[in-house]
């Protein structure tokens, strides 16, 4: 099994199957591995190759990886901290909302420090300087269909707010993109669960920055898609686990995954060492672990 190295001990002991990492962390590379080239891998050929060099046949993630995602994302990068980034929960403020004559404007709440520069309209938005303190989402209906517009993110700069459009949306299996300038990441609306009868089914928003959205944590586990080489054979999501916004956290469920890797996947001998390629990656990784 892969997975991030918190579950090693639990999948040994509960599961009884070997895995390439757990808390002991005896190859003091592992974690970097992992972290970049299998959860904020940017394609399916480096989880491929880091698979095969470390004969992992099974992948594991659960919902905490989204709350973990500072610390994997920190880890996995390189120098430039390239892959570092956060994942943050908006929630939805019924009170803002505005109706318009054919078009209802849901308005949610957070904060999103940006994870990079971005420059729009000539303006440069620089990264945790700035942030993202709220998304504006037009949402009507034409019969039994639900119409999405490109959301809207406002952030706070220099104590005044700027309106920046988001490419990217996500609503129950679907992704939606829109032609439009702004964010390249992907606004995914959830489910808010207030009781056991009592919910929104979009109650609140994650976040998910360009740097995260084409990761293969978010492709597999929060965007379901499927895939040639990996292929779902466990998930909890029909057994009372959905990713959900429940009292202000979140919660979801555990999923696993078959990889099936070709041949023409080349075997790479140091993802499977003790030793990081970069030297210098070393020496920064381990003040985030």
């Amino acid at each position: 099994f892969a997975h991030w190295w918190d579950y090693g001990y639990w999948v040994q002991t509960g599961g009884g199957r070997a895995t390439i990492s757990d808390g002991g962390n005896s190859r003091s590379a592992i974690n970097h591995f992992t972290a970049r080239y299998l959860l904020t891998a940017p394609n399916e050929t480096d989880a491929l190759k880091f698979l095969k060099a470390n004969e992992a046949t099974y992948v594991l993630m659960v919902v905490d990886e989204i709350g973990k995602y500072p610390a994997f994302s920190s880890i996995g990068a390189d120098k430039n901290y390239d892959r570092y980034s956060w994942i943050q929960q908006f929630a939805l403020n019924p009170q803002l909302t505005q109706e318009t004559r054919n078009t209802t404007l849901f308005v949610y709440q957070g904060m999103f420090p940006l994870d990079d520069d971005f420059l729009y309209q000539g303006t440069l938005l620089p990264r945790r300087h700035s942030g993202i303190v709220q998304f504006v989402v037009p949402i009507s209906q034409n019969g039994n269909d639900v119409i999405f517009g490109a959301p809207t993110a406002v952030v706070a700069y220099n104590n005044k707010p700027i309106q920046v459009p988001v490419r990217c949306l996500f609503y129950q299996g679907k992704e939606y993109t829109f032609d439009v300038e702004g964010f390249d990441g992907c606004l995914m609306l959830i489910p808010q669960i207030i009781s056991s009868n009592q919910g929104n089914p979009v109650g609140a928003v994650l976040y998910l920055s360009r740097d995260v959205r084409y990761t293969l944590f978010t492709q597999l586990f929060l965007f379901g898609k499927e895939s040639e080489y990996f292929r779902l054979v466990y998930s909890d999501h029909d057994k009372g686990y959905p990713l959900a916004s429940y009292q202000g956290r979140i919660i979801g469920p555990l999923k696993i995954w078959e990889a099936t890797i070709p041949h023409s996947v080349p075997d790479v001998p140091w993802m499977r060492g003790k030793e990081l390629p970069d030297p210098d990656v070393n020496t920064i990784k381990w003040e985030y672990q």
